[in-house]
């Protein structure tokens, strides 16, 4: 069951008005079930869900996270899809609900009878697969992400997602190496300049929570040429939002004045893997 988060008080009911202008807008009929979530509140967080897969996913071998909703209406929101698919190279069809530089939900209208299924495209993977064949399916499949555990590979143990077993974790991801044996590490990938391995790079070292090396890899991709590396890292600063209370850390890692300063550095970009993250995060975030 999707809960609004208590505390996100950022979004009004989704009303009559603005339904009908985004439906005429994308040219489609939105799913009942998903008019009346929204007509709680017209977007925003939710408390963490998980949704089960049939594939692994980029975020785990067999379930895939949400834990927001993008609002309907006629400035921003379900009516970017359009704009989102073509600058991101998704398909037609496809109407966004949710996601960030890592991945997308989205309702898919492809198929001309019985309503759109709901579809996750993982932009790691590159690869798309369908999570339920209606909207109503896909939220009765959603169950409390802490239902599902961090498996530790090599000993086959489950483990619960804590800070201590997130740290058990990076140690066994840093393999006893050095920071100074680490940025290397960095270094050589940067400097082979592929953007698959600079992304799998970045995902692994911020696995292993040291602000040190997670800040001199951000700020060396935030400004790199290709804007699929730079979206990826925007999309992964933005996603913590809610995280922040006061001058707290996002998972005890980057402090906020550093991911804000970030975000200033990028008012500029144009780029629509970068602008949305950077929008959102300046309408959200109040200092």
């Amino acid at each position: 069951m999707v809960s609004w988060l208590k505390d996100d008080e950022r979004q009004q009911p989704l009303t009559d008005e603005q339904r009908i202008a985004v439906e005429k807008q994308l040219k489609i009929q939105l799913p009942e079930e998903l008019i009346a979530l929204f007509k709680q509140q017209n977007g925003g967080y939710i408390e963490g869900l998980a949704c089960p897969t049939a594939e692994p996913t980029s975020w785990a071998d067999d379930h895939i996270q949400i834990d927001h909703f993008f609002e309907i209406s006629e400035e921003s929101g379900l009516v970017d899809s359009p704009y989102l698919c073509s600058e991101w190279g998704l398909r037609k069809k496809l109407v966004i609900f949710s996601g960030d530089g890592y991945g997308w939900f989205a309702l898919d209208y492809k198929r001309k009878k019985n309503g759109p299924r709901v579809v996750y495209i993982d932009s790691e993977l590159e690869e798309e697969q369908e999570l339920a064949p209606s909207f109503a399916a896909f939220l009765s499949k959603l169950v409390p992400a802490e239902e599902y555990v961090i498996e530790k590979e090599d000993e086959g143990i489950a483990l619960e997602n804590t800070k201590e077993n997130r740290a058990f974790i990076a140690e066994q991801l840093r393999k006893g190496r050095t920071n100074e044996q680490l940025l290397a590490k960095i270094n050589a990938v940067l400097a082979e300049n592929n953007a698959k391995k600079i992304k799998k790079c970045f995902n692994d070292i911020i696995s292993l929570e040291d602000e040190s090396l997670e800040m001199y890899l951000i700020d060396r991709l935030v400004h790199h040429e290709n804007t699929s590396i730079r979206g990826h890292v925007v999309g992964y600063l933005s996603a913590y939002l809610p995280a922040f209370e006061g001058d707290k850390h996002v998972n005890d890692t980057l402090s906020l004045y550093y991911v804000n300063q970030t975000m200033e550095k990028l008012k500029q970009d144009k780029s629509a893997k970068v602008k949305p993250f950077v929008a959102y995060w300046f309408q959200e975030y109040k200092m």
